[in-house]
């Protein structure tokens, strides 16, 4: 699978530090990796959070050592502090962020598209779209990050991760570096505010050459010479590509595929677009790569017709497939969709439920027993759940969690309930690792302000989901 394949770039690349904290769709690259780890002479661990995976690989970095930190899109916020200032300081050795976003979503509390973030933090990012361009891009992540000295977001989503495809392998890189760390206080420390501005401009420096590094290594491409250009980015090339054919409109197009999305590769694009009569920007979640490439085309004064979200008819969420981009694509061509008949097969639902055999199926039990017991309606005793699997207690039978929100957020929702003179019991239910993760913070809080709750600790001696 595409996880499975990004392990394997980071083997080619010579990566000696892993560290990440587990989350649908990235969770296997670590535990691809963690199987071969002491063979390989490579460290690989599960972090207490994404904040302190990605500085354990930060730091690694800085001794000149090639490092991955994997997540899943909403623990790019959780380490984003770091991240954001870790553009400042630079790398040494190659450190690439394995950022896994859920169109859909299928597993995540969101649809956060996280290219913004590569804008926010100044970051390059590069989106493969298969298998093999995961493995691909792994490892040219690193060349790229050691040749602009910057960390650089590998930016997939749920299909890229979990697609299961033939994928060649190359060279394993070998690196002989002996772990060294040069003091140098205006790069490292950012209390220095004019090192802070000198850093900035350095920053921007960098991103300058991105653009040429990327060419270079390939990142981007074209497929076919039409007159209306198709850019695209990530798994929704593969999309775009079936429904081009489909169409039978090859000879009309030129699908444009961009590797490197941040910084926007403006000299390949505006060379590409030169004989276009149109462009349309076809794109999962938000119209990010729509509304840099309406500028670019303004700003250049290229007189060519864009076209996108809202004028395609393309959804804002969800996952975008090849029926979606096809029925958009005749609109503007005028073809007609051959839908296939799909015989009609009515399949029971089958929710997710809290597997046969979990502690909490019980855990959660007791509490709406005692609940009752104690002489209170189910109704105006909120529990308040956490992340993780026990969150499946909002389904009956049990419908037991109130809300489920963010890591570690059911404490501190607590407290905010209580403070708010809230009358009646408030009950936080948090997991082991969530607990770990974040949920510390506002159990200090809690006892520091002497508020009135009640903490339980789900405790399976594991990361359960």
């Amino acid at each position: 699978m595409g996880n499975e394949a990004i392990a394997r770039g980071a083997i080619e690349a010579g990566v000696k530090v892993v560290s990440g904290y587990p989350g649908t769709p990235s969770s296997e690259v670590i535990m691809s990796l963690s199987e071969v780890a002491n063979k390989l002479g490579m460290y690989v661990e599960w972090a207490t959070n994404e904040k302190v995976g990605f500085e354990i690989c930060l730091g690694a970095s800085f001794a000149g050592i090639r490092s991955l930190c994997t997540m899943k899109a909403p623990g790019l916020n959780v380490a984003s502090d770091s991240i954001v200032s870790a553009a400042y300081s630079g790398v040494k050795g190659g450190l690439t962020i394995l950022v896994a976003d859920d169109p859909g979503p299928h597993t995540t509390q969101t649809e956060q598209d996280s290219r913004w973030f590569a804008e926010l933090s100044k970051l390059p990012m590069i989106e493969p779209s298969d298998p093999q361009e995961a493995k691909d891009f792994t490892k040219l992540a690193y060349e790229l990050s050691e040749g602009l000295k910057l960390p650089i977001i590998l930016r997939t989503t749920t299909r890229v991760n979990h697609t299961v495809g033939n994928v060649s392998y190359g060279d394993v890189v070998k690196l002989k570096r002996i772990p060294k760390f040069v003091k140098d206080i205006q790069r490292y420390v950012r209390a220095s505010m004019k090192g802070n501005l000198a850093r900035h401009k350095w920053l921007n420096n960098q991103l300058s050459k991105a653009e040429d590094i990327a060419n270079e290594l390939g990142l981007n491409k074209v497929l076919y010479d039409g007159k209306v250009a198709l850019v695209t980015d990530g798994v929704v090339f593969n999309h775009v590509y079936e429904s081009v054919r489909k169409l039978g409109i090859e000879n009309k197009v030129k699908i444009i595929k961009l590797g490197l999305t941040y910084p926007l590769p403006k000299k390949f694009l505006l060379n590409e677009l030169s004989n276009s009569d149109k462009v349309l920007v076809i794109e999962e979640l938000d119209p990010y790569l729509e509304t840099k490439i309406r500028a670019l085309v303004q700003s250049e004064g290229l007189g060519i017709e864009v076209l996108g979200k809202e004028s395609l008819g393309i959804p804002l969420e969800g996952e975008l497939t090849p029926s979606i981009i096809a029925a958009a694509l005749s609109g503007v061509f005028g073809k007609v969709v051959k839908e296939i008949g799909v015989t009609e097969v009515k399949v029971p639902p089958r929710p997710p439920p809290m597997c046969a055999g979990c502690p909490h199926r019980l855990t959660y039990y007791a509490l709406l027993k005692s609940i009752r017991k104690c002489g209170y309606d189910l109704n105006e005793v909120p529990i308040m759940g956490d992340i993780g699997c026990y969150a499946l207690s909002y389904e009956p039978p049990y419908e037991a969690i109130w809300t489920e929100h963010a890591m570690g957020a059911s404490i501190g929702l607590a407290i905010g309930l209580k403070v708010s003179g809230y009358d009646k019991p408030v009950i936080a239910t948090i997991g082991d690792s969530t607990f770990y993760h974040a949920g510390i913070p506002a159990l200090i809080e809690a006892i520091h302000k002497n508020i009135d709750i009640l903490i339980v600790v789900l405790d399976n001696l594991t990361v359960a989901m």
